[in-house]
């Protein structure tokens, strides 16, 4: 095995290299330049220039040695394929992952993203998911950060979501420091905000201040800015958000930070058509920032402030600005398709992967099984023979047993007329409490049955009984079964024609409900599992099931969500 006889001085840099960078770089660097690196062998030299692609890329240098790390992709792709060693797919792997860097930094995004990926297939299609620790856990997280933030800059939120995620995981495994898990999930809250999943980024942000060591950084500073912004979207006091970003803004360290706070405020003034405040805040952020998103945002805005307000003068300058991003809009809609077709490709092949794994599994225990069985079938027959040895004595204990089970039938009868007994007792007092219940209103036409007999609960149940939704399987697979706009207020409809105006009546007893919350609402009386929601919503199953949670603590009610809301319905 060559990776077995790799150079030490080069082992040496490499394990240094995942800890100290800076270091590993100088050690490279003096290796480099010692009488060893003349006489290094096919294997080492390809090692070379991987480790030194990779602290290239470390230490902020852009890549000096593409054509040899090029011919090092292809020759440890080669001994990959010939030799089965974890080794070897690590090396194969990193190859891959700075090979998508190089792309990444003369701008073929798409190009680095298929590396990213050929990366991580690697990885996953050699080791098993619990060998991935240590450092092959920190490139795991490094390459899925890389394709959380590729994508994100792409607008593409569902794909950077799942790689947010998956990083975050792998943060996990390879016990990370604070400030590193704590960026993650940030980015899995501005994920969450920016697809108006308000409960999940509030959740999400929430754990970013308990993995802060330090309240006086600049990240707990931005985490507080944001839950400031979705505590005005929930209904918080304008005034008093505003208060709060005030003061954050005054503890800004520079004027990058406190620019940012002041887009926020100018946004909320926006939002609330205060917009001469609005105007002072977003004019000076947008004259100041070096942060084109930010302009680009706030530019945004101003046109539409100076639209209302008639300054056509002072349009012209931010429109102007804005041009030429609308034309890099219409460039980028092919990469974003090739983005999103490498990101489809990617979720079937290890969804497909997975499947193979858990049928070679089956297969391992029906094979132990089988074993098991054989065993259990000699032994049966050693039983056998010793039984018809033992015949006479046997047939003597069956009698006995026959009389004992008399005995115990005897026993047990008398149980259950006992048991009866109480049963009648427990019947006679739930009919006591059921004439307790209050009765349902004069003029109030309810069925339950006829609400889902309606064509659109009858279409709705149909396709969640013919395509069996799995909650394993990303959602995004299940997009052609989604309900469209229409359906839904279709099934709001039956709910309102068949369950006396259910949708009003529950929003009005329960007015923190959203009316995507009512929705949900309507699909739960259907007697669907998270499953069948989160693929009829095209919503990731983890936020169906805090949407479900915190439904119930909107009802006051713990238990079976279906069962809640009927008696809703009758009660009300």
């Amino acid at each position: 095995d060559v990776a077995g006889n790799v150079s030490p001085a080069l082992a040496d840099i490499d394990s240094m290299m995942w800890r100290q960078p800076d270091s590993a770089f100088v050690m490279l660097q003096a290796f480099a330049s010692s009488p060893s690196a003349d006489s290094l062998g096919e294997f080492d030299g390809h090692y070379f220039h991987l480790l030194l692609s990779e602290l290239l890329y470390k230490n902020d240098y852009a890549q000096t040695n593409r054509g040899e790390l090029l011919r090092a992709v292809e020759y440890f792709d080669s001994l990959h394929v010939n030799k089965d060693s974890d080794i070897l797919a690590f090396l194969d792997a990193r190859s891959h992952y700075i090979k998508g860097v190089g792309y990444y930094e003369t701008d073929s995004v798409v190009e680095a993203c298929r590396e990213y990926f050929k990366a991580l297939e690697t990885m996953e299609g050699n080791h098993r998911e619990k060998e991935l620790i240590g450092i092959k856990a920190n490139f795991m997280a490094m390459s899925f950060t890389r394709l959380e933030q590729l994508y994100s800059d792409f607008y593409l939120h569902e794909p950077a979501l799942y790689f947010g995620e998956m990083a975050l995981y792998y943060y996990y495994m390879h016990d990370a420091e604070p400030l590193h898990v704590a960026w993650v999930l940030d980015e899995i809250g501005m994920q969450h905000y920016m697809m108006d999943h308000d409960d999940s980024a509030y959740y999400y942000y929430k754990k970013v201040l308990f993995c802060l060591p330090d309240t006086n950084v600049l990240a707990f500073r931005d985490t507080k800015s944001q839950l400031a912004l979705l505590s005005y979207k929930n209904g918080a006091s304008t005034e008093t958000v505003l208060h709060q970003l005030d003061i954050l803004t005054n503890l800004s360290e520079s004027e990058g930070e406190k620019l940012t706070r002041q887009a926020i405020m100018g946004e909320i003034c926006y939002r609330e058509a205060l917009f001469d405040s609005a105007w002072v805040h977003l004019n000076g952020v947008f004259h100041k920032t070096d942060n084109l998103e930010l302009k680009k945002q706030v530019a945004e805005w101003l046109v539409e402030i100076c639209r209302t307000q008639g300054k056509d003068l002072e349009i012209l300058e931010y429109a102007g600005f804005l041009v030429p991003y609308a034309n890099l809009e219409k460039n980028q809609s092919e990469r974003k398709s090739g983005l999103t077709e490498l990101y489809k490709n990617y979720v079937i092949s290890k969804n497909e992967r997975q499947l193979q794994t858990d049928k070679d599994n089956a297969l391992k225990r029906w094979r132990s099984v089988l074993g098991y069985s054989l065993i259990v079938l000699l032994i049966t027959s050693i039983l056998l023979f010793n039984y018809k040895k033992k015949k006479n004595r046997l047939e003597r204990q069956l009698v006995e047993e026959q009389y004992c089970h008399e005995i115990q039938q005897k026993a047990v009868l008398g149980r259950l007329k006992k048991s009866n007994e109480n049963l009648r007792k427990t019947v006679e007092q739930l009919k006591n409490e059921s004439d307790k219940v209050p009765p349902q209103q004069p003029g109030k036409e309810i069925s339950y049955k006829a609400f889902l007999d309606e064509p659109i609960c009858k279409a709705i149940i149909d396709t969640v009984h013919q395509q069996q939704f799995k909650s394993k399987i990303d959602h995004i697979i299940y997009k052609s079964h989604a309900l469209r706009k229409n359906q839904t207020k279709a099934l709001r409809v039956a709910a309102d024609k068949t369950l006396d105006n259910f949708t009003k009546r529950i929003r009005k007893q329960y007015p923190k409900l959203t009316d995507e919350d009512v929705t949900y609402c309507c699909l739960y009386l259907l007697g669907l599992s998270e499953a069948d929601v989160s693929a009829l919503m095209q919503k990731a199953y983890t936020t169906v099931c805090e949407r479900k949670r915190k439904i119930r603590r909107i009802l006051g009610e713990e238990g079976d969500i279906a069962t809640i809301l009927q008696k809703i319905i009758v009660t009300t």
